[in-house]
């Protein structure tokens, strides 16, 4: 599976995973150990990386979320949305690990300061 590179050195860039779901078919002859979440998951990681016996967010895997030159962050437990009060990536928990990367570089360049406030997440 190729890649396309879209790599721009002179940004910075931060990519957020969560490992919270090990992508998992059960095996035909124990059909009993079947986990949707995990069937779930490696349908998902499969699509996107090729291999779905990867660890991610239950919809995206790790490796798929984090970018060569990248500050790469995983964030343990975490699931790709929120669904009744399950850990999340807009979980406060999971915000304060995150969060700090919003701030601006001092060496951006940008006509509107305000664009890159925490009002945006």
């Amino acid at each position: 599976m190729g890649s396309v590179s879209v790599f721009h050195p002179e940004l910075k860039y931060v990519c957020v995973a969560g490992q919270a779901t090990l992508g998992r078919k059960a095996p035909l002859w124990q059909p009993h150990n079947w986990n949707g979440a995990e069937w779930l998951a490696y349908s998902s990681y499969q699509l996107t990386a090729g291999n779905g016996n990867l660890w991610g967010d239950g919809i995206t895997p790790i490796a798929a979320a984090h970018l060569d030159g990248a500050t790469n962050l995983t964030i343990a437990g975490a699931y790709h949305s929120p669904r009744g009060d399950r850990f999340w990536y807009g979980s406060p928990e999971a915000r304060r690990q995150w969060l700090q990367y919003l701030q601006p570089s001092q060496h951006l360049q940008t006509s509107n300061p305000t664009e890159f406030t925490g009002n945006n997440v």
